[in-house]
Formats: structure tokens, C-alpha cells, sequence
């Protein structure tokens, strides 16, 4: 016989004497709790990466401020130009330093491993052919080799390399190759940085002529 008794809204429907709920009715009757177990869980989770990602963005930008306080400014014109150690293939300091009848010194800076310094070679080529004579000495800074390797290249112009101070230069420097036009007194009177040197040839013309 079914019971026609009325059901009150939200009340709880409890078994008939005599009657037990079913597996199901009871695997129903826990997933409520184990939701809110899992929701509390994943919320502490969550919490907790969003307190380790603001400790590690205050790390980044704490590492980025130290960068920036310890990294040297960008050579640019009118520095004075870094002393550093320098040697000829044979091994003999070398020097930036122009000579008397110099007005100053092309130096264009390069590696071995610097793919896009080969882009620029024929220019600088072309530059030294045109340029280099009493009035103006060109020379090159192989940054990664031995006076050994540098004294086999074959070049319109000599080849130096750098002392342990020389990546005090590179510090200073957006990057490679690089043109710097050095004047007599040892000042930076123009720079090139990176592939665009298409102004090169104009400003050692006027560099000559002033």
C-alpha cells in the first residue's frame, strides 16, 4: 500500500520502518561532504600558490633592480674609452692610443661564433681599404681567440685580442659586431652596435675631414 501522506517541502525523507537505504542512496548522502572537502582543499592550494608567486615576482624584481644597478652604461660618444689590455698576433701590448699623426682609431670589435659579424666583414673591408692610412689606424678585437688564431686571418687590417679586462668593454656594449671610431684623445666619437652600420663610411669621411 502506498502512503499518501504529504511530504513537507525540505523535509528530510526518512526510510519506512523496516526499510534501509540502498548502496547508491548512501554513496549519494557522501558526496556532498566530500565536495566541500575537496573545494576547502584546492581553495588552501590555490592561496597558497598565489602568497609563493608573490614572493617569487618580489625575487624577480629585486634581481632585475640589482641588474640594472650593477650593469655599466652603454659606451656612447664623448666617453672616455675603457683602458684595457690589449695584444698584437705576436703578442706585444698593443694600444688604442693614436699616434701623432693620427686623428683616432676605427676599432670594429667581432667574435668567432658571431655569425652576423660575418654579415658586416665586407664592409669593414671595404672601410679599412679606403680609410686606413696615416690619418686613421684600423684594427679589430677578436673577443673569443689567441693571438695564435688571429695571426692566420687574412684581413686588409690587423687583428688584436683582449686581456681577462676586456669583457669590461663588452659590459659596456648593446652587443656585437660592433664599430667604435676612437678620436685622438681617447674619446668615443661614435659608435656602431649590432648589423645596421650603414652609416659607418659617412661619419669616418667626416670624422676625417673635421
Amino acid at each position: 500500500m502506498v502512503s499518501t501522506d504529504r511530504v513537507e517541502p525540505g523535509a528530510a525523507i526518512r526510510p519506512a520502518p523496516g526499510h534501509s537505504l540502498s548502496a547508491d542512496a548512501k554513496r549519494r548522502s557522501l558526496f556532498v561532504p566530500a565536495l566541500v572537502v575537496a573545494c576547502v582543499v584546492l581553495t588552501g592550494f590555490d592561496l597558497a600558490l598565489v602568497f609563493q608567486n608573490r614572493e617569487l615576482s618580489a625575487e624577480v624584481r629585486e634581481l632585475t633592480q640589482r641588474l640594472v644597478r650593477t650593469r655599466r652604461p652603454t659606451l656612447i660618444p664623448g666617453d672616455p674609452f675603457p683602458s684595457i689590455g690589449l695584444f698584437e698576433a705576436d703578442g706585444r701590448p698593443a694600444s688604442l692610443h693614436a699616434g701623432e699623426s693620427e686623428a683616432g682609431v676605427l676599432l670594429f670589435v667581432s667574435s668567432t661564433s658571431c655569425g652576423y659579424c660575418d654579415d658586416v666583414r665586407p664592409l669593414w673591408n671595404e672601410i679599412a681599404r679606403t680609410f686606413s692610412g696615416p690619418h686613421l689606424r684600423v684594427v679589430e678585437l677578436v673577443l673569443d681567440v689567441g693571438s695564435d688564431v688571429i695571426a692566420e686571418r687574412d684581413a686588409p687590417f690587423p687583428a688584436l685580442t683582449g686581456g681577462d679586462d676586456v669583457w669590461s668593454l663588452v659590459d659596456r656594449m648593446p652587443g656585437i659586431p660592433a664599430a667604435i671610431l676612437v678620436d685622438a684623445s681617447g674619446k668615443v666619437h661614435r659608435t656602431f652596435y649590432g648589423t645596421d652600420h650603414s652609416g659607418l663610411e659617412s661619419a669616418v669621411e667626416d670624422f676625417l675631414l673635421g
